[in-house]
């Protein structure tokens, strides 16, 4: 009777949509601070029933951190023994306190896991941890005693078809849409203008402290080709022909000037433009989501900041 009277006075239990717009919201306010204790949330969701696993995987899931090659290898084994959890990814970040390294996470990820495994996969974030990022759980890590002055990709020149790097992003991450760089060394701009090559269907590229040893030769990547120089019928041309929003912050003057000449006048795409450089102060970041107080042309935007910021560069 007691039992029947308690079971009588429980609250019903809540439907399983309830909780996933739960898991939905803390998912939606996450920041810098609280990514990671919400990432430990979600693994104890996932142990509570079998439906609460299946709604916390799948935010859990949306957006996956690798730090270095053993998060990496161990990642690809978990997609090839559950495949079907990769449905739920969108977003990789590789945040790793040794990018600067030959065995950096982001030159192994086109052999480790190509992309097409991921077939939702959007958005590629890359940013060098250091001590002074104190809300990541690696800053306090001491530098590898094998950390370079640059991130070595390998990225060779197109006369033998470009480096494995290359030809993996381009092969296996075509469907990468948004790309975040923050505080990386390139070997040289060229690789890092082949990098952004690959991934032709950039819609976004934000670009932070992003720098390079040497400057180098203008890559051939960044040449205008003519409607009939392409290596396929209807293949777009030029450099990043589908980019809508750019962002570069704190880069040096000679970089920023080859991007903007070779996507000046010819992005028909692009609405968004954000530069800060070469000083440098605290700025006001520009969010790319949010549309431009009014569309302009290209040229139009670029001569008007070419104003602002005293002629510092001009399009040709």
């Amino acid at each position: 009777m007691a039992a029947h009277t308690v079971a009588a006075r429980s609250p019903p239990e809540l439907p399983i949509e309830v909780w996933q717009l739960v898991m939905d919201a803390v998912w939606d306010a996450t920041t810098y601070s609280t990514f990671y204790s919400n990432q430990a949330d979600y693994r104890s969701w996932a142990l509570v029933s079998r439906a609460w696993r299946t709604c916390a995987q799948a935010v859990l899931f949306r957006t996956v951190e690798l730090s270095d090659p053993v998060h990496l290898h161990r990642f690809a084994a978990l997609l090839g023994s559950t495949p079907h959890l990769a449905v739920h990814v969108r977003t990789l970040r590789a945040y790793s306190r040794d990018l600067h390294t030959h065995d950096n996470v982001l030159s192994l990820l086109p052999d480790v896991l190509p992309g097409d495994v991921l077939p939702n996969l959007r958005s590629l974030l890359v940013t060098r941890v250091t001590e002074q990022d104190t809300w990541h759980p690696h800053a306090a890590r001491p530098p590898s005693d094998k950390e370079l002055a640059y991130m070595p990709l390998s990225t060779d020149s197109a006369e033998n078809g470009g480096g494995s790097f290359t030809r993996g992003l381009e092969a296996h991450f075509a469907g990468v849409s948004e790309l975040y760089l923050s505080y990386v060394t390139f070997e040289t701009f060229g690789a890092l203008a082949q990098t952004l090559h690959a991934l032709r269907n950039l819609r976004l590229l934000s670009c932070l402290e992003v720098r390079w040893r040497a400057l180098g030769a203008m890559p051939e990547c960044l040449a205008w080709k003519g409607r009939d120089e392409g290596k396929g019928q209807g293949q777009e041309q030029g450099f990043l022909p589908k980019l809508e929003d750019l962002t570069i912050a704190y880069m040096d003057l000679h970089g920023v000037e080859r991007l903007l000449s070779a996507l000046g006048g010819r992005s028909a795409a692009l609405k968004g433009l954000y530069i800060d450089c070469p000083h440098y102060c605290p700025v006001t970041f520009w969010d790319p989501r949010k549309p431009p107080p009014s569309r302009r042309t290209f040229r139009h935007y670029i001569q008007k900041l070419t104003l602002q910021r005293n002629q510092f560069f001009l399009l040709t």
